[in-house]
């Protein structure tokens, strides 16, 4: 945002910013280089609500009530300011990033989109089973509460109708991007993944696997990407801030990690890197129900993944044999 700001680019952010050291919610004061009339944290929508609205917006049974409408909801306030922005500035080149919390727990939506899934089941895969034998230790620990018994059917409703709730806000955007901006580059991506009991370990932490580390990557920019094609090439987070430098017609300044993926998004084929590298580093005595000091650096090539552990057995898996990364290679 400050980069690009400072090149006469109009930038605007609303969402989860997460990034100020602060806590969950943030500051709920404006980041630098992005435009203060529509930053719009988690802070800031807490302080919309009522006291007793606040409570509510933290407790995943408020998914139950009904007077709980898309109204009250953190991501349908993020869509309806982002779409003031486009109205008012669609005419100007612009960078709008819209950085929505939800599906992220208490994973809150009209009670409508939870119902559509009331008798819904997410397919097992193999790696549902996965005893972590010849896995790192910290893993097994991990799991621990759940090797001891079957694997549990993924029912969740809310969680899944959090989803839905989102892409309809996203098909909001796209909507109005339409009739606004038809030739906006739109990229989407997620931070991470979840595991949902792959390798019976929960929600995220410290591991390599794809679940939580492989994220979605979609681009849609009319006249330059062709439609319904997908790409095996390898891209990485740190290719963003060059893919819109490029894209906005300025160097990619040296000091920038990663390059530009704007090739590629043009041409699925092209090659922007030829692996991507995956960290953990976090130090903390339990965040998202496992936590301690478990330092992870791994290497991914799109065929091998390679996990090197600080304190325990190391981690290398042939993704093209064995795509539910079971089978632990390091000793062989």
């Amino acid at each position: 945002g400050q980069r690009l700001t400072d090149k006469g680019i109009h930038c605007a952010f609303m969402g989860k910013w997460h990034l100020s050291g602060t806590d969950y919610f943030d500051t709920g004061r404006p980041a630098a280089g992005w435009d203060k009339d529509y930053w719009y944290d988690m802070r800031d929508y807490l302080f919309e609500l009522s006291p007793a609205d606040r409570l509510r917006s933290r407790d995943s049974a408020t998914g139950n009530d009904p007077s709980w409408t898309a109204e009250y909801c953190y991501g349908h306030r993020c869509t309806n300011r982002a779409l003031d922005f486009l109205e008012k500035y669609h005419n100007e080149d612009l960078l709008l990033v819209i950085s929505y919390d939800e599906p992220h727990g208490p994973c809150l939506c009209p009670i409508k989109y939870s119902r559509m899934y009331k008798d819904y089941t997410f397919p097992a895969s193999p790696n549902l089973h996965d005893d972590l034998r010849n896995k790192p230790e910290e893993q097994r620990v991990w799991a621990k509460p759940r090797l001891q018994g079957a694997p549990p059917l993924i029912h969740n409703p809310q969680f899944f109708g959090a989803h839905t709730f989102i892409d309809s806000e996203i098909g909001r955007l796209l909507d109005a991007l339409e009739t606004r901006a038809p030739g906006a580059l739109v990229l989407y991506t997620s931070d991470h993944g979840v595991f949902r009991e792959s390798h019976q370990l929960t929600d995220k932490g410290p591991a390599m696997y794809d679940e939580i580390t492989r994220v979605p990557f979609i681009a849609r920019w009319p006249g330059h990407t062709p439609a319904n094609v997908s790409s095996t090439s390898l891209v990485s987070h740190l290719d963003l801030s060059g893919t819109l430098m490029e894209f906005f017609g300025f160097e990619i300044p040296k000091t920038l990690e990663g390059g530009s993926m704007l090739a590629l998004l043009k041409n699925p084929t092209a090659v922007v890197r030829k692996e991507v590298f995956i960290e953990w580093g976090r130090y903390e005595v339990d965040h998202d129900g496992f936590g301690a000091f478990q330092p992870i650096r791994c290497i991914c090539d799109g065929h091998y993944k390679l996990a090197i552990n600080l304190l325990t057995t190391d981690e290398l898996y042939d993704l093209q044999q064995d795509p539910a990364e079971l089978v632990n290679l390091i000793d062989s």
